[in-house]
């Protein structure tokens, strides 16, 4: 039950905000709270497939998950990695923070955009954080 109020106070908030990006927005804190999104369809990915496949998710929405490797000096990035790879995770479009719940070792999944760094190398620029497991877990 209590899911549920929590779910009709955030549509009421977000039904207050005009524009086209309720439905991101929306998205955005569903995702954070409880690791699902409505009104966006990001493709589940793995970092093998941001690396190699550029040109098939550039610019489109992904989740991914994975362990916290690195956390920025001012949590602005993350290494985020898998048992072979890692992705840099730009955290600054974030909104609402789970830093003082992550810690290097945390299981987390990230719904963001893909896009090209320097040198053309791969980034995901985070638009919500799901913290799935603690760093003992």
């Amino acid at each position: 039950m209590w899911k549920f109020t929590q779910l009709a106070v955030l549509l009421g908030i977000f039904s207050c905000k005009g524009g086209e990006n309720i439905g991101l927005s929306l998205d955005e804190t569903l995702y954070s709270v409880f690791g699902h999104t409505l009104f966006i369809k990001p493709e589940l990915v793995s970092f093998k497939e941001v690396h190699l496949g550029m040109d098939h998710v550039e610019k489109k929405f992904v989740m991914i998950s994975g362990r916290v490797l690195e956390i920025g000096s001012h949590q602005t990035y993350l290494v985020l990695g898998d048992h072979e790879d890692r992705l840099i995770v730009a955290t600054t479009s974030v909104i609402g923070s789970n830093d003082k719940k992550m810690a290097i070792g945390s299981h987390i999944g990230v719904v963001g955009m893909v896009e090209s760094g320097k040198k053309g190398m791969p980034f995901l620029r985070a638009h919500a954080i799901h913290i799935k497991g603690s760093s003992k877990g």
